[in-house]
């Protein structure tokens, strides 16, 4: 499964899609006034060492064949030296030795960039947090001769721990942009695709890339509004409807009445209903943190193979 969204402005580039991996897409990149032509390796590295080595042998075959400018960047969920993890374990040379040997064969120079040197983060407080650096861009000599004048301009903007990730093809501005968290739930709002379309019809900038990046920002906002009215404290709604129901089932023993029998209706209703979506919140929620934990031979794939066994 391929973990890349590519994203890009077909009035400005003509990208052709060469090689696509589980790791990696590789394509060819040429702007419309024929005045930028290179290729590029977008990467997302899987989490262990051992996964990753397909990824760096994949990177070798790609370079037997490429003679034009070439940039690879991305998540390499890899680091190359020791300063590259603030906190956390010791860093071993078994960890960094695929990562490092790589771009020395590739010879490849990674490219400068402003902002946060590290890109990655856990969510943890005080003494247990720690910092990484798995976010890296690199050129070629082809791409350093021929680019190397854009190369003040390369951003890499704080990463956080998301799963997935959009990047630009803009050479003038290269930067990687996480995606917003989704819950399926919401989907199932009347007003949802209504939301969405009024969203997506609006212009908010003449660049077509940035126009994308605000809609994506604006919707994201609208979704959370959304998320605060109609969805938070599903956990209490369900206690009160439980409450509700019990005190409206306890006046039906007493006296029956077609008034209270349709208000016991409606509470089961409304009691379905945010089951349902509690439901659906802890079934996606189980799933992103299988996706985190569970590829990796960690403690947590031990415990829930035992479980289930």
């Amino acid at each position: 499964m391929i973990w890349i969204w590519l994203i890009w402005d077909t009035n400005a580039y003509k990208i052709e899609v060469v090689k696509k991996a589980a790791q990696i897409i590789h394509c060819s990149v040429v702007s419309r006034n024929q005045q930028i032509e290179y290729e590029m390796t977008i990467v997302y590295g899987y989490n262990t060492v051992e996964q990753r080595r397909d990824l760096w042998q994949q990177l070798n075959s790609l370079s037997q064949t490429i003679t034009k400018p070439w940039i690879i960047w991305g998540d390499f969920n890899s680091i190359s030296s020791p300063q590259d993890r603030l906190k956390g374990a010791t860093v071993t040379s078994y960890e960094i030795k695929d990562f490092t040997e790589c771009i020395q064969q590739l010879m490849l120079n990674e490219l400068t960039w402003k902002g946060d040197y590290y890109t990655w983060k856990n969510k943890q407080q005080g003494g247990d947090r720690i910092w990484s650096r798995i976010d890296r861009a690199f050129g070629n000599a082809e791409w350093m001769v021929k680019y190397g004048h854009l190369l003040n301009e390369y951003k890499l903007p704080h990463i956080s721990d998301d799963c997935s990730m959009m990047i630009t093809t803009n050479v003038r501005e290269p930067r990687i942009r996480t995606t917003f968290k989704f819950f399926d739930v919401w989907a199932t709002h009347e007003n949802f695709l209504h939301l969405v379309e009024d969203n997506w019809k609006q212009r908010y900038h003449s660049h077509t890339m940035r126009n994308i990046w605000i809609k994506q920002k604006e919707l994201r906002e609208k979704l959370e509004r959304l998320n605060e009215i109609e969805f938070k404290g599903v956990a209490t709604r369900i206690i009160q409807a439980r409450e509700d129901l019990q005190e409206i089932q306890l006046k039906l023993r007493h006296q029956y009445l077609d008034e209270l029998a349709m208000e016991e209706k409606k509470i089961i209703c409304q009691l379905e209903k945010w089951s349902m979506i509690e439901e659906s919140a802890l079934q996606q929620k189980a799933m992103a943190r299988w996706i985190k934990l569970g590829d990796a031979n960690t403690s947590y794939f031990s415990a829930v193979i035992k479980d289930r066994k």
